[in-house]
């Protein structure tokens, strides 16, 4: 499907097993405040249904686009 962003706990039986690889392995990326992270995963195309696009703007308006 594509590269993801997973953390370590979630996929290391994955990771292990070979069902997943690690592209990018002499990367490393950490979140330094869970507390303020928020990610949304949604198919990249030029329309949204309207739930989603309402769910995006709702957030972003009370979270910030940042």
């Amino acid at each position: 499907m594509g590269p993801a962003l997973l953390p370590d706990w979630l996929i290391g039986d994955d990771l292990t097993s070979g069902r997943l690889v690690e592209p990018f392995s002499a990367l490393r990326a950490t979140a330094t405040d869970f507390e303020t992270g928020a990610w949304l995963v949604y198919p990249s195309q030029d329309w949204l249904p309207t739930k989603v696009r309402a769910t995006l703007n709702f957030l972003r308006a009370r979270l910030g686009d940042g």
